[in-house]
């Protein structure tokens, strides 16, 4: 994967890891990547998660708060060094809205992951010619086992210019979609409620 950025005139520039700039959580920049085809990625780093409102609650259209601390590489160790109490979540006694809890998608079988990539825009092309990329018509119309499909052929597919080896393509988990959510809602990102995208134009 190439690293990339945006100049303040969105023109995108290819970085390292060394660039200091590539991003800042603080300053709503996630760390984005395109293969070799093209095709755009954002990583979504490890994280524990409390919701300090709104927590199971109805809250008339407001969708409460979540606060993220970040952990370096697989660790429980927070990024700004907070002692956290990272337990199994117990409803009503170890749950988050009191304690900040790994959110389960860092998780993968026995494996503890530092982060993932996921796809920056819908998926568009063909499914078996996927590209991840802005302003074209997404794919539709397929059943969820042909959706399935479709992202686990990725893994052998060698325009992306990936190790099949090195990667785990599939259609998103929803626990990655929330990890997605907490972490856009939360202040690293729109730090309001997500809402449905309304564009009716695929």
């Amino acid at each position: 994967m190439t690293l990339i950025k945006w100049d303040e005139e969105l023109n995108e520039i290819e970085t390292t890891e060394e660039d200091e700039d590539w991003y800042d959580y603080n300053e709503k920049r996630w760390a984005n990547a395109k293969t070799k085809d093209g095709s755009y990625w954002v990583w979504i780093p490890r994280y524990a998660y409390k919701i300090t409102s709104c927590f199971h609650s109805n809250c008339s259209g407001y969708a409460g708060n979540i606060e993220i601390k970040f952990l370096k590489g697989i660790t429980n160790e927070t990024a700004d060094g907070t002692k956290l109490e990272i337990n199994i979540y117990y409803y009503g006694e170890r749950d988050t809205s009191m304690r900040y809890l790994i959110h389960p998608s860092f998780t993968f079988g026995e494996e503890e992951l530092a982060g993932f990539w996921v796809a920056k825009f819908e998926p568009s092309g063909s499914s078996d010619d996927i590209n991840i990329v802005p302003n074209a018509s997404s794919l539709r119309d397929m059943s969820i086992g042909h959706q399935f499909d479709a992202a686990l052929n990725m893994k052998n597919n060698s325009k992306y210019g990936w190790n099949a080896s090195e990667v785990d393509t599939h259609m998103m988990k929803n626990t990655e979609w929330g990890a997605v959510a907490y972490l856009s809602q939360s202040e690293y990102g729109a730090n309001e409620e997500i809402w449905n995208n309304s564009y009716n134009g695929y």
